[in-house]
């Protein structure tokens, strides 16, 4: 039993030190890339906002409101 969770920690401390160190991260992406996911992101958060409050449902005041505020 103490080889199976000393091997264990070891292989959970060797899991943290690579991906802290950025082994199999994922590669950069091109400048057109990061421009395409902000514009989406950005047409997302409009259409989110955009939506009426209807059947009993809150619309976009209180997600306004908190962002605005800090308080999330």
């Amino acid at each position: 039993m103490p080889l199976l969770t000393t091997g264990l920690e070891r292989s959970l401390q060797l899991a943290e030190s690579m991906e802290a160190r950025g082994f199999g991260a994922a590669p950069l992406r091109s400048l057109a890339a990061r421009r395409w996911g902000q514009w989406l992101l950005f047409s997302g958060l409009l259409l989110i906002l955009a939506q009426p409050a209807s059947a009993g449902r809150l619309g976009p005041g209180p997600l306004v409101g908190g962002v605005s505020t800090g308080s999330w």
